[in-house]
């Protein structure tokens, strides 16, 4: 990348990742150390905090024992041209999230949580940090579904 500052380099670094968390396509939380605690699992904004909390722990095992199988991640990116769509296989993300070689953490600001049934969804700005650094703030969309009294992505 010759020619292109450290900072823009910096910045599109920070876009890639920012890109893969915007939305969450059926899939739910885990916590640090892959132990979720019924309580965490028992509502849907306790399993998207515990999700958070596994990616800040960069735990891919806790990670997808908060999700369903066959859970995709898929991430909304704006470009010049419009806007740019990836889903990604759970397993996938998990293991990126595992080989990240920064530290990662997601805030949640002021969620929506509707549930029907065995069907939840959690709708939440959030800010994002990189090495604890303000890196971007968007918005995640996380589909859960109740298995076995355990909400999962």
């Amino acid at each position: 990348m010759t020619g292109i500052p450290s900072r823009t380099r910096s910045r599109r670094a920070r876009r890639r990742v920012a890109g893969l968390l915007v939305v969450w396509s059926c899939s739910v939380g885990a916590c640090a150390a892959g132990r979720v605690g019924e309580a965490g699992r028992s509502s849907p904004l306790g399993a998207v905090q515990a999700l958070f909390d596994a990616l800040e722990a960069r735990d891919p095992d806790a990670l997808l024992a908060l999700m369903d199988d066959g859970a995709t991640v898929t991430a909304l990116r704006r470009t010049p041209d419009g806007w740019r769509r990836s889903t990604r296989p759970a397993v996938q993300f998990a293991e990126g999230i595992a080989s990240a070689a920064v530290s990662l953490n997601e805030v949640m600001r002021d969620p929506l949580v509707r549930v029907d049934g065995p069907l939840a969804v959690v709708w939440t700005p959030y800010d994002f940090f990189i090495n604890g650094r303000p890196s971007h703030s968007g918005t995640d969309a996380v589909v859960l579904i109740l298995d076995r009294g355990a909400w999962k992505v």
